[in-house]
């Protein structure tokens, strides 16, 4: 558990590692399988990333943002994109934004899916995701859309991290565990911003 639980958990529970692999031969049939699993996730992440750095696909992005962040003018509250695989973190956020309407997506891909139909005010990201990491995600976002509004949230306090953030334009960095007050103070943060913006507009 020590040793290995953390790398096992990638991949299945803990519990139903030790059902089904309580054996010496259990162990070299994991490694085979987990093996299976990281190189189809590695071809996965490196399919992804092309898409994430074709010039013509974020032109296309570009263009569908212009339409649907109408959406935002009419919102009174701010909606919230959560992107984090680890469903303990997504239920955390959910229940401190529990006043604002929020989704969900478990990877890069899914996010920009739902970037593109929803999009959304405010970005919660994770840096560690299943296929592209946050800050290639974040990197686009702001690509694709002048009003992004990007937040990491990660485990990962390296300042090589934090840098990389910040170097995408993003509009905070949090560090997990997360702190009730601080994630809403980045909420009333952005609305504080919109509502400056909506004011200087109508002068």
């Amino acid at each position: 558990l020590n040793k290995y639980g953390s790398f096992i958990e990638k991949f299945m529970p803990l519990e139903t590692f030790f059902e089904e692999y309580d054996n010496i031969d259990g162990i070299s049939r994991l490694k085979v399988e987990c093996a299976k699993k990281l190189k189809k996730q590695t071809k996965k992440s490196l399919e992804l990333s092309k898409y994430f750095t074709n010039e013509q696909l974020i032109h296309s992005l570009k263009n569908t943002v212009k339409l649907t962040q109408m959406q935002r003018a009419f919102r009174v509250k701010p909606h919230i994109l959560i992107v984090d695989d680890q469903v303990f973190s997504q239920k955390i956020l959910e229940t401190i934004l529990k006043d604002y309407t929020c989704h969900i997506a478990d990877s890069s891909g899914e996010a920009l899916l739902v970037y593109m139909e929803k999009c959304p005010d405010i970005v919660f990201l994770d840096i560690e995701l299943p296929d592209i990491n946050g800050h290639h995600f974040a990197k686009l976002a702001n690509r694709i859309d002048e009003n992004a509004y990007i937040v990491m949230v990660s485990g990962n306090k390296q300042q090589e991290e934090i840098k990389t953030a910040l170097s995408n334009n993003v509009k905070g960095f949090i560090a997990k565990p997360y702190e009730k007050q601080t994630i809403l103070k980045i909420v009333d943060q952005y609305a504080n911003i919109k509502s400056k913006n909506l004011r200087h507009k109508q002068l």
